[in-house]
């Protein structure tokens, strides 16, 4: 006999509809935490352990003391990976950039066209990470003169400006800046400008050449070794830097661009949607969307009560009949009994003589049926014979009563020959 309906409740498990819900709200958060692990921006973690000189990078050549320096003179620092600047830009920073090409070149012009004063920073040496450790430098060199000009031709040459020369000298000495500017300490060789071009003007320079130089809204720091981490440390640069930052800072935000460091965000959410990692946040929202929808389509309330054991009426003896024939593979038994019934019955209808048993009665009956008739009940009774399956059994069942249920032609009776 099959169990009970309320087997699994008496037992004491779970109700369907509670481990349901208890399976939607681990999903959900499942899946919530690993959208928050998927926006995590992939090289977060590499921008913090360079060796480059950029804004994210510890080391001695980084810039994260010169962005505490920018954030002591303002307090809306912003570290930009886009080209699109929304915020009023009272500096634009661009520390040790690389070379332009066609395309930076109109987006450096354009930055520098909004901003109320540009800082660009000179390159000067070149770390180059360990294979084993990529965090920590294994050397450092200095990077070529030409490149660090190729840098300031391209600058210069996007804004239109005459450019003058990049030098390095091994010592330095009898600086001249404005009133109550530190010293600066900047170990050999030191890099300057010369040959300053007309419209350019130095703000800090030695007998060698110009170490801070002005142009319009623009400034040019030529030696990076100020600004640098290991710098700041010496002498009292940190302080000048501070100086120098308040001498050139606008009314608004101060901007350091990274994206000359190759640190470039793509410019719109859209965009990141469908691309790998991202586009796994957007599987997952769509999953927990899904997910709502379906929790919001179930019925909230009270949990429907098990339905007893025994139900009244006979429904529940019906049921029970039924499988234990399924079990039992009564179908051959069930066909047979059937359709001794309905020959009973056809044979009424026929006035069959009392007393006749089932094999006579069936003679009986398909005696007196027309020819085309009496074969199409004779093949579905042959099959109570045999072990019928119970699909097979089920299409016997529905020809028999077909055949015998209704209007049939058997009526006038045949006269038996």
């Amino acid at each position: 006999m099959p169990p009970p309906l309320n087997e699994a409740t008496a037992a004491g498990a779970a109700p369907p509809r509670a481990r349901a819900t208890a399976w939607l709200l681990g999903l959900v958060a499942a899946s919530l935490l690993t959208s928050f692990w998927l926006l995590i921006d992939p090289t977060a973690q590499a921008r913090g352990h360079t060796v480059d000189a950029d804004g994210y990078s510890r080391s001695a050549l980084g810039h994260i003391g010169f962005l505490e320096v920018l954030r002591a003179v303002e307090d809306n620092v912003r570290q930009s990976r886009s080209g699109r600047r929304t915020v009023r830009c009272g500096l634009l920073v661009y520390a040790e950039p690389r070379r332009l090409d066609a395309a930076d070149e109109d987006e450096v012009a354009a930055a520098c066209n909004r901003a109320d004063c540009t800082l660009l920073v000179l390159g000067k040496r070149l770390a180059i990470p360990a294979q084993e450790r990529p965090w920590w430098a294994e050397r450092v060199d200095f990077q070529r003169i030409d490149v660090v000009q190729g840098v300031l031709d391209d600058f210069l040459g996007a804004l239109d400006l005459e450019v003058p020369v990049v030098e390095r000298f091994a010592t330095n000495a009898d600086w001249t800046m404005p009133a109550g500017w530190p010293v600066p300490v900047i170990p050999g060789p030191v890099q300057l400008l010369t040959d300053l071009p007309p419209g350019w003007s130095p703000v800090v320079e030695c007998a060698q050449g110009t170490l801070l130089a002005r142009c319009g809204r623009l400034r040019v720091l030529a030696d990076p070794d100020l600004i640098a981490n290991h710098g700041l440390l010496r002498g009292a640069n940190a302080e000048l830097v501070e100086r120098m930052v308040r001498h050139v800072h606008g009314n608004g935000a101060i901007v350091v661009d990274e994206t000359q460091h190759g640190h470039v965000i793509e410019k719109s959410i859209f965009q990141l949607a469908g691309r790998y990692p991202y586009a796994l946040v957007t599987c997952h929202l769509l999953l927990l969307l899904a997910l709502a929808a379906g929790a919001a389509a179930v019925r909230q309330g009270p949990l429907t009560p098990a339905a007893p054991a025994v139900a009244a009426g006979k429904d529940f003896l019906i049921d029970n009949v039924a499988a234990l024939l399924a079990v039992g593979g009564g179908a051959g038994h069930s066909l047979r009994r059937y359709a001794r019934l309905r020959l009973h019955r056809l044979g009424a209808l026929l006035h069959a003589p009392r007393g006749l048993d089932d094999a006579r009665r069936r003679d009986y009956v398909l005696a007196r049926l027309p020819a085309d008739h009496r074969d199409r009940l004779a093949s579905a009774l042959a099959l109570e014979a045999h072990r019928p399956t119970p699909a097979a059994a089920l299409a016997a069942a529905r020809k028999i009563h077909q055949l015998t249920e209704g209007p049939h032609p058997c009526s006038p009776p045949t006269s038996p020959k």
